[in-house]
């Protein structure tokens, strides 16, 4: 299992974190460090793909005594590191830990644990370092490239990357690198980050291709870089494109969970997203659409939730999703919806998933969904089902942890221990402050006959 501690970051003092469940869920108020934690995990987990990315550029090889292949390499991390977070000259001194193979019954110093450690010492300097076991085995990848790139030969200088250019060995050895990195770290599962504030992208649809992403922090980056590649694949209907999908690869697709994807797809969108040579729309009769940078609020914050969530239920690939505020300007029939499908994500692809919220909404969907699992998973049919038996989330299988930067800091998961899903005291803490003033000017009005 992996597990995450920080210290003296942004607002977050101090933070111990294991990442052992399906789905974990971060509350908090604004500025009490919920993002800050969850792109710290997306960049910890992130860091095979990074690896990756620095294994298929000749030039950080053939450029570089070899002497000095592991230090541009932990170079390159901390680059990727001040991308997601920026400059780091004005930040506490802060220690993060992340451990990829943590188990239960081993000590943190165990020589076989593979850990990434990040410094931030006085100077304002980021300080990057693996484990032993980690670093000697990255070290060996490296060297094992190095050598690849470095060969030479009578009649060309370099066959690695003359081979490099084209398409379908590029594709074979990015996706051997692949293999063996994700091996390394031992994080089988694909790495996706979904930010709040998806909005703009989708009012902005037409005009993204010429955005200036480079002003942009590294995982929003990635994620514009995600939708231009997914939003390829949407050329037609949903149906259309199942039907496509069907006929180009080997095997068989999870019929009925892309069945159910779909159905709530269309609940959560009320139509029917195509990216066409006239752009992106939303169509919600068979001729009728409305262009997606005219769509509403909810539909333009949503959207590409449900569409990566739905391809990766089609092409049946395991991810580890970190996604930001699910909730925005959705009403909240159609947040619970959002629920569901994260849910059929987890069921179907044994994916995992943290979210941020501020919504109880979301929250007693979770709680519903954990409840279900609770008991109808034992009734064995007996009874028609509240709730479709792949919407559901195991009781072990859910944490959620409220994060809180008021007086001191903390964070405690606020999952009850007993009832296995979150407390209901903590999802109704504001609506009680609210009650409290209400009754105390429900109490003026009396005392005063107003």
């Amino acid at each position: 299992m992996k597990r995450i501690i920080v210290n003296d970051l942004a607002t977050i003092d101090r933070l111990d974190m294991v990442l052992d469940k399906k789905m974990e869920v971060i509350i908090g108020a604004q500025a009490s460090g919920k993002s800050t934690l969850a792109k710290l995990i997306y960049f910890c987990r992130k860091i095979k793909d990074y690896m990756l990315e620095y294994l298929v550029e000749s030039k950080n090889f053939t450029s570089v005594h070899p002497n000095e292949y592991y230090t541009y390499f932990l170079k390159y991390v901390r680059k990727q590191f001040m991308g997601c977070f920026g400059t780091t000259k004005h930040m506490r001194p802060f220690r993060i830990e992340f451990y990829y193979n943590w188990s239960e019954k081993d000590p943190l110093t165990s020589p076989h644990i593979k850990r990434m450690s990040l410094a931030l010492d006085r100077t304002g300097f980021v300080r990057v370092s693996f484990s032993k076991t980690l670093s000697d085995q990255i070290k060996r990848l490296i060297d094992e490239t190095a050598r690849l790139y470095t060969s030479t030969s009578a009649t060309d200088p370099n066959p690695i990357e003359s081979l490099m250019n084209d398409l379908k060995t590029r594709q074979f050895v990015r996706s051997h690198f692949l293999t063996v990195v994700s091996g390394l770290f031992d994080d089988a599962e694909e790495i996706l980050y979904i930010p709040a504030g998806r909005s703009i992208l989708a009012t902005l649809s037409e005009q993204l291709h010429d955005l200036d992403v480079s002003i942009m922090d590294l995982p929003l980056q990635e994620f514009i870089d995600l939708i231009q590649v997914t939003k390829k694949s949407f050329g037609v209907r949903i149906p259309e494109m199942i039907s496509n999908y069907t006929k180009t690869i080997d095997g068989q697709i999870k019929n009925a969970d892309v069945d159910l994807a779909y159905k709530i797809v269309r609940e959560i969108l009320r139509g029917d997203y195509v990216n066409d040579t006239d752009g992106e729309k939303l169509y919600y009769s068979d001729n009728a659409y409305v262009k997606l940078m005219y769509a509403s609020s909810g539909q333009q914050e949503v959207l590409w939730i449900v569409l990566l969530i739905f391809i990766k239920i089609l092409e049946q690939k395991k991810v580890f999703l970190v996604l930001e505020e699910p909730e925005a300007h959705l009403f909240p029939s159609a947040q619970k919806n959002v629920v569901d499908l994260i849910a059929l994500l987890i069921n179907s692809t044994n994916s995992s998933v943290l979210i941020t919220t501020h919504s109880p909404y979301i929250l007693t969907s979770i709680n519903l969904s954990v409840y279900s699992a609770k008991v109808e998973d034992r009734i064995l049919g007996n009874e028609p089902p509240v709730l479709h038996r792949r919407l559901r989330i195991s009781p072990s299988q859910m944490d959620a942890f409220m994060i809180s930067n008021e007086g001191s800091f903390s964070f405690v998961s606020i999952k009850d221990r007993t009832e296995r899903l979150i407390d209901a005291s903590k999802i109704d803490q504001i609506s009680d402050l609210i009650n409290e003033d209400t009754d105390k000017i429900m109490d003026m009005e009396v005392r005063y006959d107003l």
